[in-house]
């Protein structure tokens, strides 16, 4: 398995190639997406008139996996009885793999495909796809063509086993830096205990009256994910950190987040915006959703459930405002995948049943969507040239 992660640009590099090879194996044309940090994976099918256009939408890079906690390497796929393991085959390597295994099938079964499909893969989703608007942006038409009309992102989860599940509205995220100063340095503990002020000691005060997070995934929820203050040495402190991240729901936005932190703060701490994400709500009524129940249906044996996800995908919200286009959820990651945790697992029952689920999706799109394209010429610029 490549070791796609945040700081290893080879590796990410090495992947990258992998997939484009493997696209052109399935017969897809490979494009070249310049552009700054790890290059997005971007290929499509020979244009047929008359046919909606999809645009498959998934992520290579992974994240860390300290091997703390592990029982499998994490970097080596391993299969274990009913299940493979190693880090990325829930989220996001294995969903992909399941779409090209569907999209082999149904070019050797019937030469073609039935809708004219554009396939990106994201080096960065999982530091939030920073360079993903910019990279919409600058080859718009490389990617579109003259329009999409419906985006596929198989990056949520399922119910269970035998639940499939099409997601209808993701929470956004906001991620910021909470610092209390102290002093300007360390100071001895037993010559300054109760004398000078401890920002250790504030910044937990801070935390702990932040609300706690709730189980309603419909509502905002705020969790500290790292601390940090002082070392090992017996002194107090010159400073105390934490990162704070509030997964917002529509109406709220990371500007709005911040001020409310830094009124909460009330001057006793620094709040500094690290990163942010919009929340996102889908119609759940629309031909391309019909066509994703079927597809389900056909796949796991009963219709799809429609729900809300406590989690955040960047790229849908920047991929709706860049294309206008309706997007569909359908995930297959189970809910003990143990996804960006030790011995993360993929269920290979529900691998086949999903491959099942895929090779059904694309032909019921095509004969869900209306046609929109008119023209016979092939509406993209060459294979390799940026838009």
């Amino acid at each position: 398995m490549f070791r796609t992660i945040r700081g290893d640009p080879a590796e990410l590099g090495r992947c990258a190639n992998w997939l484009s090879r493997q696209l052109r194996d399935i017969g897809l044309t490979t494009l070249n997406v310049p552009g700054p940090g790890p290059p997005p994976v971007v290929a499509r099918s020979p244009w047929r008139h008359g046919r909606p256009h999809v645009l498959l939408y998934g992520h290579y890079d992974v994240q860390p996996a300290p091997p703390a906690g592990w029982h499998t390497p994490p970097f080596r796929a391993v299969r274990r009885g009913g299940e493979l393991r190693g880090r990325g085959v829930s989220d996001n390597k294995g969903p992909i793999v399941a779409h090209l295994a569907a999209i082999a099938a149904l070019r050797e079964a019937e030469g073609r495909l039935p809708v004219n499909l554009t396939v990106l893969l994201d080096g960065e989703e999982e530091v939030g796809s920073p360079h993903l608007p910019a990279t919409l942006a600058r080859h718009a038409r490389l990617l579109a063509g003259r329009g999409i009309d419906v985006v596929v992102v198989s990056d949520t989860r399922m119910l269970g086993p035998h639940r499939p599940a099409l997601v209808y509205a993701l929470r956004g995220s906001v991620t910021a830096e909470v610092c209390v100063a102290g002093a300007g340095r360390p100071l001895h503990v037993g010559a300054y205990a109760g004398l000078a002020p401890n920002p250790a000691r504030e910044l937990a005060v801070l935390l702990a009256g932040l609300p706690p997070p709730g189980p309603d995934v419909a509502r905002p929820a705020i969790s500290v994910i790292r601390m940090a203050a002082g070392d090992l040495a017996m002194a107090i402190p010159a400073r105390a950190t934490a990162v704070v991240n509030v997964r917002t729901v529509p109406g709220q936005n990371a500007a709005g987040v911040v001020a409310a932190l830094r009124r909460h703060a009330g001057g006793r701490a620094r709040v500094r915006l690290l990163s942010a994400a919009d929340p996102v709500r889908l119609p759940r009524r629309n031909p391309a959703m019909a066509a994703a129940a079927y597809a389900c249906e056909r796949g796991f044996g009963r219709a799809p459930e429609l729900v809300r996800s406590g989690g955040t995908i960047p790229a849908v919200a920047h991929l709706r405002r860049a294309f206008g286009t309706p997007v569909v959820l359908l995930g297959f990651g189970l809910p003990d995948d143990h996804a960006h945790g030790p011995d993360e697992r993929l269920d290979l029952d529900v691998f086949d049943r999903a491959v099942e689920t895929c090779l059904w999706l694309l032909p019921s799109l095509g004969h869900a969507l209306q046609p929109s394209r008119s023209s016979d010429e092939d509406p993209w610029p060459g294979p390799g040239r940026p838009a």
